[in-house]
């Protein structure tokens, strides 16, 4: 039962916030009852719902403080596996009996969720393909939906992690490394080998960047940082359709969780 122990990890104020968001339907009320500013929920229920292994939640488009968002039964689900175990530290032998009893999809989310890295996008995924090279491999992730990646990693590596068909990892993406590009009304040639089709959901400018979070097809999230010039050439606005290219080389990924 000892693996069980850093599920106990989730800080007690993002099982705050996710309760609170069951009850609100907005993340912006729900911010204001778990005491943290509408960025900070807003970021950390991203975190979560793409560390999941399905979405945790709907929302709707609209800008700070606007849409709603609402707990699919999976992360009701989630909320009370996360109470059972917080709320039963001392009689962890009888409450890891009841937690394994559930789907095991729900455990391995747990486990996800206590994987601390800097890196601002977390994409939960499996692998579909290994395609080695002479030093690098290249692996097919499925991130569930349409959407998915192909990681260039080095065949130590693959070794190393243990890669397989059908084993989860979480794909590492820095928030630098997205590209944005709107092919709308253009066919665009290009040698980029992850485009993901999105859409903008919110947007943070700041002095010299912006920040901006788009939702994929699979219910995930991804966030991209972008100079302010290039918000304005693009015209981004939420609900405004765009694809994301990320290399390949520009994706790390994480195992053993």
């Amino acid at each position: 039962m000892s693996d069980l122990h850093p599920l106990l990890q989730l800080p007690p104020q993002r099982l705050t916030l996710l309760k609170a968001l069951a009850e609100e339907g907005s993340i912006s009320a729900a911010a204001r009852s778990a005491g943290v500013s509408y960025k900070t929920a807003w970021d950390w229920i991203d975190n979560l719902n793409n560390l999941a292994s399905e979405p945790l939640l709907t929302r709707s488009t609209g800008g700070k403080g606007g849409g709603g968002s609402q707990l699919t039964d999976y992360g009701r689900a989630l909320i009370d596996g996360l109470e059972q175990l917080q709320l039963a530290q001392q009689q962890l032998a009888a409450v890891s009996e009841n937690f394994l009893s559930q789907p095991q999809h729900l455990s391995d989310t747990l486990r996800r969720m206590t994987l601390k890295t800097s890196a601002r996008n977390q994409l939960a995924g499996t692998v579909t393909a290994i395609t080695p090279g002479a030093v690098n491999t290249l692996i097919g992730i499925s991130l569930g939906g349409d959407d998915s990646l192909r990681v260039q990693i080095t065949n130590d590596s693959v070794a190393l992690l243990e890669l397989s068909p059908g084993a989860p990892v979480i794909a590492l993406i820095k928030a630098n490394a997205p590209m944005l590009v709107d092919c709308t009304g253009a066919k665009v040639q290009t040698s980029a080998v992850n485009r993901l089709a999105a859409t903008v959901e919110n947007i943070q400018p700041g002095a010299v960047n912006a920040e901006v979070n788009l939702r994929l097809s699979s219910g995930r999230s991804l966030t991209a940082i972008i100079e302010l010039s290039t918000l304005e050439t693009l015209a981004l606005t939420p609900g405004k359709h765009i694809e994301a290219w990320i290399s390949p080389a520009h994706i790390l990924l994480a195992t053993g969780f």
